[in-house]
């Protein structure tokens, strides 16, 4: 397929309609699209890989090697490609994450599995680094953004509609209780009551670990570049400890808080899908009327530093886009479409070379072993820029990004990130990190028309 430009360019698109459908409304995916065979191909070869035996169940690791453990981030995106293989198998994912869960609700990060002692000298070494950061009972203090429970929502949808027998809706029912639980902690423990609305009664992050996207540019303005950004997220861990890595009863608090647009986006999609109802639904429109910025387009970051209202504080990265999954029907959907067209097509500031790009104020500069710096193109976020692009009508270019990341895994290593500007011939890797890594089975989920949607006409999880 050719390059696809930019309907409209940089004029106002109040007019402009999209290429199919409506917003918020998923263009009609082809039944048999050619990528479909290669996908389905990978995302077998990805399971049988990387799926390990556990107590409370089978489990995907991300990549073999340095991830021998069972990730909240990174089971909730394999849920999604799961499920277009085997649903029964997608909600075990899910069900053995939440098994992880500590009796107080909290979902951690990480739950290191047996075997660990196998890793390299350069992985242990980074683990005792990150020793204060694991609690008593040996999984990790810090959390994830909550696309698990936006999967968790999904597989209880799903379950509704296709009548369970009475052992799957015993599983089904652990999963309903545990993510209400998971959801219950975050509202006890990270909601800053001494901060004014509508800050108070969103969840703050408490350390940059905790946004799903690492050591991302978008911290740099709040805990420094790096490496000073690693060293201060290691000096961080004392003190988090010292503050039992919670708000709750808070009247102020010593250290940086982050207001980061992927943790909130994924939490108001799963809130929305759990606790629906009027008061979701004021936070949603709080957030918009607080956070967006119509002049970019995007979801600023905010951070309450110690002593201070929360303010618009780190650059743009990807994770300013990913709110508008929640905003592409209702009251904001054509600002929402506007804002994709204006970030999200071929030739914008989110795409670099054939793929999109995370970083674009980082355009053409090498990726970097500081996940989530530098050029770098990521399966998880590729899945949700093609999410957005479906649903504000734009398929051709949403096919577009789907063909281009087809040819070049097919053409390559399955890579933890690619390489966005990589061209065939080159001497350089076309991507970096671990391999093969777990996320590029969301290419399944694509080729087959498994869009994200976050929006208030997803029926209630519950």
């Amino acid at each position: 397929m050719g390059e696809t430009t930019r309907p409209g360019g940089d004029r106002a698109c109040g007019g402009l309609a999209a290429s199919a459908g409506q917003a918020g409304q998923a263009a009609p995916s082809s039944p048999a699209r050619p990528e479909a065979e290669f996908a389905r191909g990978l995302a077998e070869s990805l399971r049988s890989s990387l799926e390990i035996e556990t107590p409370a169940g089978p489990v995907l690791i991300p990549a073999p090697g340095p991830y021998r453990s069972v990730f909240a981030w990174d089971s909730g995106w394999h849920y999604f490609w799961l499920k277009r293989l085997d649903p029964h198998r997608a909600r075990a994912e899910l069900s053995s994450l939440l098994a992880c869960a500590e009796p107080d609700g909290r979902v951690p990060h990480e739950r290191p599995l047996p075997g660990q002692a196998s890793y390299g000298l350069v992985r242990r070494f980074q683990l005792r680094l990150l020793k204060r950061s694991f609690a008593p009972s040996g999984s990790s203090w810090f959390i994830d953004p909550p696309i698990y429970l936006v999967a968790a929502a999904d597989a209880l949808r799903d379950a509704a509609e296709g009548g369970r027998t009475e052992a799957r809706d015993a599983a089904v029912s652990g999963i309903a209780a545990r993510s209400m639980a998971a959801l219950g902690w975050i509202s006890d423990n990270r909601l800053a009551a001494f901060l004014p609305p509508p800050w108070d009664s969103l969840p703050a992050l408490l350390h940059p670990l905790e946004s799903g996207t690492d050591f991302s540019p978008a911290f740099d303005a709040v805990w420094g570049r790096p490496p000073l950004l690693q060293l201060r997220s290691l000096a961080l861990l004392p003190r988090l400890g010292r503050e039992g890595w919670s708000l709750a009863g808070s009247r102020s608090f010593p250290l940086p808080l982050l207001f980061d647009p992927c943790y909130l986006g994924f939490w108001l999609g799963a809130r929305r899908a759990f606790l629906p109802g009027p008061g979701t639904e004021d936070l949603v429109e709080a957030y918009w009327q607080a956070a967006f910025e119509p002049a970019t387009g995007l979801f600023r970051q905010f951070a309450a530093l110690p002593g201070s209202a929360p303010r618009p504080l780190g650059a743009a990265t990807f994770s300013s886009l990913l709110p508008l999954l929640l905003y592409m029907e209702g009251p904001h959907a054509e600002e929402a479409r506007c804002a994709v067209e204006r970030n999200a097509l071929p030739g914008g500031p989110f795409w670099e070379g054939g793929l999109p790009g995370f970083n674009p104020g980082m355009r053409g500069r090498a990726s970097s072993s500081s996940l989530w710096r530098g050029a770098c193109s990521w399966a998880n976020m590729d899945y949700c820029h093609w999410s957005l692009l479906r649903l504000a009508g734009f398929p051709a270019e949403a096919d577009l990004l789907l063909d281009r990341l087809a040819r070049r895994l097919a053409s390559g290593p399955a890579w933890e990130y690619l390489n966005p500007d990589f061209r065939a011939g080159e001497r350089r890797p076309s991507g970096g990190g671990a391999r093969p890594f777990s996320w590029n089975g969301l290419l399944l989920a694509m080729a087959e028309g498994e869009v994200l949607d976050l929006g208030p006409s997803r029926r209630s999880g519950r």
